[in-house]
Formats: C-alpha cells, structure tokens, sequence
C-alpha cells in the first residue's frame, strides 16, 4: 500500500467485494495476533465481512511487515490505522467506512477516533472494559504490561498465557499461527517495545469515555468463553446500552473467533453484521455468493 506518510512504510492486505460498492471497513488487529489472522489467502473474517456486507475490507499491519521509521508507539498504531482509513476512502471514493478493531486494536482505534474524520461506526471485540478500568485490577494490568512487553515466541507461551487466554486462542495460537504459512510468522517477532503496552496503560483509562465524546454508533462484542473479558461481562448486561455503545455477548465464541476460518465459527460475528446493516441502512446480502476467494 502506498504510504500517504513519511514514517511509516505501511503493509496493508486488503479484500474487493463481489459487486461495485462505496462502503469499506478498516480492521485493528491485536498484539500478539497479526493481521494475517483477520485478513488471510485461505477464507477468513475479512472476507466474511466483505461478502455480507458487499464491502471493502482493509487491514494494515501495525508492527511485523510495516516498517517503522521511529521507536513504534501506540500514537504510531493509531496513526497507521487512519492513513489506512483515508488510503481507502480516498481510493475507492467511499460513501461509508466502517471500524472493527480485535483485542489491542480496540485501543488503536479508541485512540485514532478523534484524528479520524471518515470513520461512520465501530465495533470492537474482545477489549476488556472492566478489567481494566478498576483500580482493583492494577495487578492484572501491570501483569498483562510487563508479560507483553517481552513475549516472544521461544518461551513457553502456553505457560505464560493460561492465565489470560482461553484454551481455544492458547491452541491457535501455538498451533495455527506459528505453523501456518499464511499467517507469515516469520516476519513478526512478536518483541513489541514496552513502551506501547505503557501507552496502552494510559489509554484504557479514557478508552470508553473517547468513545462516547466521539458519540457515532459503537457495538462492543465480547464472547461469552473470552477468558480476556469474563470480569466486563460480569459487569455489563447483554444489550446494555450507554450512550452511543450498546454491549453484546456472543454465546460460544472465543477471545480468537474473528481470527477462525470456517462459516460456522464466523457466523457466530453476525451481530456485528446486522449492527452494520441496521446503522448504515445496508441492504441484506440475496445473491452474493459466499465462497473463498484469494486476497487481492
């Protein structure tokens, strides 16, 4: 992708819809989990999303295939994330564009919002809320802060992860991500500077209330075997709504379900599809036929 910013040279993949379209959707992916694993060569969320919905899907690559001209920060994820979003607007001529951010690419976006005119509406899945904006939960915080700061994938992760992660992600995780050639593990050392996770700190303090100032239509998803988000859902109602967020559980889905492969595991995210439907008068797919298709 042709980079509209000097420090970054940004490396994006991007899904076309089955028809001409002036909608798009700009994907945050997390820390640990790359962009490969939202937006893929096999079938993927990506392209579950581009075909539902009839809609371009991009997904840039935060810290991996990107090269950062500078130390990178969370303010650098946020940054690539909107050059992305006007990279896309721009090029295709965009009526609406539409935010979906994974884990840390929650905080991404929350921290973009404000430096990004064309976003339209946002969901985000699996940012924890509760755990993390409690000052009961300091100790969580601190660990998930210094743990990410120095994963690598040499170490056992199944050890270090089994407190965070629910065993479906830890399975996908050693599994899929780090034996798949699709998902170009080779080009991510996971060996994230610990100056984004302080950054991350920091944000999540204001995550919800810069949603709410930035006050367009917002869903957050949590998956009700998400072990990441098990406190937010202990204190949230399903379809509880606050100001511009509406909160909604998914029942058997994962902290890794936007990242799985198959239609009966994506289909579990149509909340997400029907939330943009029903807030951007999309009209529901009749004749686009769901099949795999390469990444263009």
């Amino acid at each position: 992708m042709p980079s509209l910013d000097t420090h970054y040279i940004i490396k994006a993949s991007l899904k076309k819809p089955p028809k001409n379209s002036k909608t798009g959707i700009i994907l945050a992916h997390g820390a640990i989990i790359n962009r490969q694993s939202l937006i893929r060569t096999t079938y993927s969320f990506a392209e579950y999303l581009s075909d539902q919905l009839n809609a371009y899907v991009i997904a840039p690559d935060f810290n991996g295939e990107t090269k950062h001209k500078q130390n990178p920060t969370l303010k650098n994820y946020s940054q690539i994330y909107n050059i992305t979003t006007q990279y896309l607007a721009e090029t295709h001529n965009l009526d609406t564009i539409m935010g979906f951010g994974h884990s840390m690419g929650c905080f991404v976006i929350a921290d973009a919002l404000h430096e990004n005119p064309y976003l339209d509406s946002l969901i985000n899945y699996g940012g924890p809320v509760s755990e993390l904006d409690s000052t009961r939960q300091q100790g969580f915080i601190e660990y998930m802060v210094n743990y990410l700061a120095t994963f690598n994938f040499d170490i056992n992760l199944k050890n270090l992860t089994k407190y965070i992660f629910d065993e479906e992600t830890l399975t996908y995780l050693t599994e899929t991500m780090q034996n798949t050639e699709t998902y170009h593990s080779e080009s991510y050392d996971f060996k994230l500077q610990p100056s984004v996770f302080k950054d991350i700190k920091t944000t999540i303090t204001n995550y919800i209330q810069n949603i709410k100032e930035w006050n367009k239509p917002t869903l957050f998803l949590f998956g009700e075997n998400d072990k990441v988000t098990r406190k937010t859902r202990k204190h949230y109602q399903d379809n509880h709504i606050e100001d511009n967020i509406t909160y909604r559980f998914i029942p058997d889905a994962t902290h890794i379900t936007p990242c799985t492969q198959t239609l009966d595991q994506l289909s579990k995210l149509d909340p997400a599809i029907e939330f943009y439907r029903k807030t951007h008068n999309l009209t529901p797919r009749t004749q686009i036929q769901v099949t795999p298709r390469k990444a263009q």
